[in-house]
């Protein structure tokens, strides 16, 4: 388990979480939230902005990633989001 973390930790040191994170919104959509849900090898507030460039529809997955950035901001942001 203490491999699985570290291995994580250089994932995000990297920036790779992100650029895959990036990759999926761009080209596969429909894997962002299985990839989201399995890993935490990338920072919210850097992946958040490519679901929104990228019009990823699947809610669960941007709001997956508000609630880890701000657990209070949810219910508002959705509130407003395109569904």
């Amino acid at each position: 388990m203490a491999a699985a973390t570290a291995q994580e930790a250089l994932l995000v040191h990297a920036g790779a979480g992100e650029l895959y994170a990036r990759l999926l919104c761009e080209f596969e959509p429909a894997a962002v939230l299985p990839f989201l849900q399995a890993h935490a090898a990338y920072r919210v507030e850097l992946v958040l902005p490519h679901t929104q460039r990228f019009g990823v529809d699947d809610a669960q997955a941007r709001r997956a990633l508000l609630q880890l950035s701000s657990p209070n901001c949810c219910s508002v942001i959705l509130k407003f989001s395109p569904q």
